[in-house]
C-alpha cells in the first residue's frame, strides 16, 4: 500500500514539516504551547489489529504490548512557545 508523503513538497529524506495553528478565541494572552514528539516502535492501533486475530499467537502478542506499552514510548524532542499578550 502506497501512502501520500509523495505528494507532500516538504518530505524529503525522511524528515518534514508541520505547522499547527491554535485557535486561542478571544483570549488576550499570554499563551504558553509546549509540544513533544514521541516514539513508540509498535503503535497501539497496530497492535489491536493484530490482536484481533484470536490466535495464540497474537493474544500472547497482545498481551506483550500492552504490560509494556506505558514504558515503551520515548521522548524524541520538545518544544515549548509562548507569546507576549497583552495587558
Amino acid at each position: 500500500m502506497q501512502g501520500v508523503a509523495h505528494e507532500d513538497s516538504d518530505f524529503t529524506g525522511g524528515t518534514d514539516r508541520l505547522r499547527y495553528t491554535v485557535n486561542v478565541g478571544d483570549h488576550a494572552g499570554p499563551v504558553t504551547v509546549e509540544v513533544e514528539l514521541l516514539y513508540q516502535s509498535i503503535g497501539y492501533r497496530w497492535a489491536q489489529n493484530v490482536g484481533r486475530h484470536g490466535t495464540a499467537e497474537s493474544d500472547r502478542f497482545l498481551g506483550y504490548y500492552e504490560a509494556t506499552a506505558a514504558s515503551s514510548v520515548v521522548k524524541v524532542a520538545g518544544a515549548r512557545a509562548e507569546t507576549g499578550g497583552s495587558d
